[in-house]
């Protein structure tokens, strides 16, 4: 692999950095040193810049596009991508003066094809576009835009077995000027998308602070400024506060004598391609934040307040929330769930059987998926009923100790019949393949796959859903905009944890699922049995990881409850089907968490995008609850009106304990 600092020898420079400081507006008061590259070292990258040439007729390489939602892009894909194989993607956000240019020839958007570049470092180039002079990447919508466009991208590839596939590890951004300021942005919104980023010139878009570097810490960053730039301040400024942070990676440029241009030559500094490209991204980790022990956490008055921060301020709008929301995922995987490991790039999908059912009208089908890793191997199954038409359609993804094929499908094989009447794909997976739900579970399963996390029975099962979904997207079955999670039970704390942690799930809806789940872990009805940590640590010790048994007796210095969890998949939809006389899972602790997480839904303006259905009887999830699903499932995604409430309240006189208010 080519080496950018022997290049830069080539034209006898030498590019030792001379070390400087810049002054720390950070409450830590430390100045930490930057690299600064002088007159001759700036002139030598120009230098090697120009040593790479151009392409003829390059606007013929790049592919115009425009997405459904009216983001004009181009595309990149060099012809020497290989199919089916996964190369990274760089995302390239352009200046203002780059509206009026030929974006398809010169630097910095042409260096990317460039033959020398490609070749030491294959990619795909995704390049989006303003529309107007009135587009700003910092813009809300306009943001939301570009991300709906790069993950449609990413499905697009990996959906086509004949073209190049994208590693959605691999994932790169960087962008000049309001392009560098875009790029600070989105990663302050999306911390956990990007492997690296790259912002250049960017002004005072990074973080400013400790607590607001805290969200980002984890992304290497190498940023580049000139130091004539009036916008430099900010660059040094958001190195300081990273730096103080004691962010993973973080580095910064600054040259000598140059102005808010640098584009076209700071790509070539010494060691910065292969730097970016050997950035991978990884799993959320709870190391990422510092949670104190049980005996350190306060007794808390009511229900958490979720827009808490760490470092004692409060969440004060919209942008925050997003930082927040990784942070409280974060909290619940080191108190509760454990850390999952990413979904594997690769895995066995075989058919073991198909049949029809339901009069001709519908196929049920059989897949074996079988995951090999550390020398070791598991196999699971899943079962699906869906319409005989095959085209992808809305999926209904259950957990279950169970399938279809098993003959006992009960209330679950009524439902497929009214799912496949509406269009749906109703899938079961048999879970306890995945983990077996027994105590000292951790030689059997996934789990010695992946021997170096610490994730509970709960969260092992709430990965399957994710690999489910993978395997019906594989096989061109899933509407990947419409895809549902439930279980009842264990099995509803189970797709709880999985509409937490993947973003894909646009419907959770976990049925009955009590402690753990959607039930409160503080509040209880008056009389009726509580379902405390204790009992599940002498019961269930696998579901969780041991730190959650450590709040037996002393739930009420938890710091948050299942409102929380609730709150986390907002702004997409939650649905709760739970019975009146289920006391063990906690009717009302869950209406109580039901109406507090419902502030953060109407603040984060998805009003009515929480449900829940009551009826009578016990612990089931029986057809009426199954239809309730499917009407609220229909409204969401196809706007069908439902004479069923999903607000209709059982304790409309109950105090809801909450201090807290909305910001």
């Amino acid at each position: 692999m080519m080496k950018y600092g022997v290049l830069i020898a080539c034209v006898t420079i030498t590019v030792a950095a001379i070390l400087n400081t810049a002054a720390a507006a950070d409450k830590d008061g430390k100045v930490h040193a930057y690299e600064t590259i002088s007159v001759e070292q700036a002139k030598a990258l120009k230098a090697i810049r120009n040593s790479y040439g151009t392409i003829p007729g390059l606007d013929k390489l790049y592919t115009d596009r425009k997405h459904a939602n009216g983001l004009p892009y181009h595309i990149y894909v060099p012809k020497t991508l290989q199919a089916g194989k996964k190369y990274p993607l760089v995302t390239f956000l352009h200046g203002r003066s780059d509206l009026t240019l030929d974006t398809h020839k010169g630097f910095p958007k042409g260096l990317w094809s460039l033959p020398r570049v490609q070749k030491d470092h294959p990619h795909i180039l995704f390049v989006p576009r303003y529309r107007t002079f009135k587009d700003m990447w910092v813009q809300e919508k306009f943001r939301a835009m570009v991300i709906e466009a790069l993950d449609d991208l990413v499905k697009e590839f990996n959906g086509n077995r004949k073209s190049p596939n994208i590693d959605a590890t691999r994932l790169y951004l960087t962008g000049f000027s309001q392009g560098g300021m875009g790029t600070w942005n989105y990663i302050m919104h999306y911390p956990r998308k990007f492997a690296a980023a790259a912002p250049l010139s960017g002004f005072h878009n990074g973080p400013r602070d400790v607590s607001q570097a805290e969200a980002i810490k984890h992304i290497p960053i190498w940023i580049f400024n000139g130091d004539g730039d009036k916008g430099v301040r900010g660059s040094r400024l958001s190195f300081q506060a990273l730096k103080n942070a004691k962010a993973r990676d973080v580095r910064y440029h600054e040259y000598k004598k140059q102005g808010h241009v640098i584009d076209d030559f700071a790509y070539f500094t010494t060691g910065f391609m292969d730097w970016m490209f050997a950035q991978k991204l990884t799993s959320l980790r709870s190391k990422t934040y510092t949670f104190p022990p049980v005996s350190k956490l306060p007794v808390q008055d009511g229900m958490p307040d979720p827009f808490a921060r760490a470092d004692g301020t409060r969440v004060k709008s919209k942008d925050d929330w997003l930082v927040q929301r990784e942070y409280l995922k974060a909290m619940m995987a080191h108190y509760q769930y454990g850390v999952m490991p990413p979904r594997p790039e690769q895995f066995e999908l075989a058919k073991v059987r198909s049949v029809s059912v339901f009069d001709a009208k519908a196929l049920q089908e059989l897949y074996a998926i079988t995951l090999q890793r550390n020398g070791k191997k598991v196999t699971f199954h899943f079962d699906f009923i869906r319409p005989a038409e095959r085209k992808r359609m809305p999926i209904i993804v259950k957990n279950d100790h169970n399938l279809f094929s098993s003959g006992k499908g009960g209330a679950d094989t009524i439902a497929a019949r009214h799912a496949v009447k509406r269009g749906y794909l109703l899938c079961r997976f048999e879970r306890t393949e995945i983990a077996p739900d027994r105590a000292n579970n951790r030689g059997k399963g996934v789990f010695p796959l992946y021997p170096e996390y610490d994730w509970g029975t709960i969260a092992a099962w709430a990965w399957g859903h994710s690999l489910v979904i993978d395997a019906l997207d594989k096989l061109e079955l899933a509407d990947m905009k419409h895809i549902v999670v439930t279980g009842h039970s264990r099995g509803g704390k189970t797709a709880l944890c999985a509409g937490i942690y993947d973003e894909r799930i646009a419907i959770t809806a976990p049925n009955s699922s009590g402690t753990g789940g959607t039930g409160s872990l503080r509040y209880f009805e008056k009389g009726q049995r509580e379902q405390r940590l204790i009992l599940h640590k002498k019961q269930f010790p696998h579901w969780w990881v041991s730190r959650f048994f450590d709040f037996g007796g002393k739930e009420d210095r938890l710091p948050y409850d299942a409102h929380t969890a609730k709150a986390l998949i907002a702004p997409r939809a939650m649905f709760n089907a739970h019975a009146r006389g289920d006391y063990w899972a906690n009717p009302y602790g869950t209406e109580l968490t039901y109406r507090a997480a419902d502030r953060v839904f109407d603040w984060l303006d998805a009003k009515g995008k929480q449900g829940i259905h009551w009826r009578n009887g016990g612990h089931a999830q029986g057809e009426e609850d199954w239809l309730a699903l499917l009407d609220f499932a229909d409204w969401q995604f196809f706007k069908k009106k439902s004479k069923r409430s999903f607000s209709r309240l059982t304790y409309p006189d109950a105090k809801v304990p909450v201090t807290w208010k909305t910001p």
